[in-house]
């Protein structure tokens, strides 16, 4: 792979992130299933930097379709935030959507780098990160 498709595959990505964040952000603000951790949140920070560091619901397991209805499910298995896992029921196995945050509900979107206001590197931070979790 050559410099360009590098670039060109880390800009696509960061556009993909940039879609499912907005798909978290709308979740916390207006999903019914996000209302105690929207009520955490308001409890703990102000809406002002609610706004500022993004924060978003990320959905478990048992309700990922929430998030799958807003962005597709192959755009969330190439960035590595859902995997299938062969799980037994009763007498057979069966796949089932695994989130990678699925224990972890609440995100923070733009953290240090909204001081910057350079969304794409903060969204190529993002997936560099995930990436490098997912190898150690």
């Amino acid at each position: 792979m050559n410099i360009r498709d590098l670039a060109s595959n880390i800009l696509q990505k960061s556009e993909d992130f940039a879609d499912v964040l907005s798909a978290c952000r709308t979740l916390l603000k207006h999903h019914s299933l996000a209302e105690k951790t929207r009520e955490y949140l308001d409890n703990r920070i102000s809406s002002h930097y609610q706004d500022v560091f993004g924060f978003g619901y990320f959905p478990n397991n048992e309700n990922i379709n929430i998030l799958t209805d807003l962005v597709p499910e192959n755009k969330l298995r190439n960035l590595g935030l859902l995997y299938n896992k062969k799980t037994n029921d009763s007498d057979c196995m069966i796949n089932i959507n695994v989130g990678f945050l699925n224990h972890h509900n609440l995100i923070i979107i733009n953290s240090i780098f909204s001081l910057s206001q350079d969304f794409s590197f903060s969204f190529i931070f993002i997936w560099m990160f995930l990436y490098w979790m997912r190898t150690i």
